[in-house]
């Protein structure tokens, strides 16, 4: 996604091209639509999709595409969204080439691609969660109040045993530098985890953690 400055068809993505190749010789004709880097044969041999293309020749009136760059004295397509063919297929809900020039003050325009979630979000690969294997979490849900003070308690008599809070009660702003708080914050976690293991009940899931 972004600004390419290059096309992937120049006869069909850059005006002063398409009104010269009538005139061209048929040798000429063949070296104008190839594209001007080589990141477009791979973006297509990786099947994915140029959404503007697609969505402009099935949808707009007249079949063509619209271009994303213009001066004076020419126009161009140089601006691009490629998506995989599967969510081009499924998930485009709509697709917009708008000139924003009056807010952006530039010279490209803009290109809006609408989504529908389903098949994006929280679907986790399936393949890569069962090469994980299963993970040991919290059975939190079996946690109630009795088991949260207890599990508090013991916490603070680990800390204790650790001497942790006299040790930070001691420390005066000019002791605290950066790896006085990173030991003391090693203790503390270590204390948390290993309580943890002793009072939930652990469970095994293959399931992995939900993005945020």
């Amino acid at each position: 996604m972004g600004d390419f400055n290059a096309v992937n068809n120049p006869i069909e993505d850059r005006s002063n091209n398409s009104s010269t190749c009538s005139r061209s010789t048929s040798n000429t004709r063949k070296k104008r639509w190839r594209p001007e880097i080589q990141l477009f044969p791979i973006l297509e041999d990786l099947n994915l999709i140029d959404v503007q293309k697609s969505w402009e020749t099935i949808i707009s009136t007249p079949k063509h595409q619209s271009f994303t760059w213009n001066n004076k004295r020419s126009k161009s397509r140089i601006d691009y969204i490629w998506i995989s063919e599967e969510l081009a297929r499924t998930n485009i809900h709509s697709f917009k080439n708008i000139n924003f020039d009056h807010i952006t003050n530039s010279d490209h325009t803009l290109l809006q691609i609408i989504l529908h979630k389903d098949n994006i979000t929280n679907c986790p690969n399936k393949a890569k969660s069962n090469k994980r294997g299963k993970r040991t979490i919290f059975n939190l849900k079996d946690m109630n109040q009795e088991k949260w003070s207890s599990f508090s308690q013991r916490v603070d008599n680990d800390l204790e045993k650790q001497k942790i809070l006299i040790q930070i009660t001691n420390s005066s702003n000019l002791d605290m530098n950066e790896n006085l708080l990173q030991n003391i914050w090693n203790k503390i976690e270590s204390s948390i985890q290993l309580l943890e293991e002793k009072k939930f009940l652990l469970k095994k899931s293959n399931e992995p953690t939900s993005p945020l």
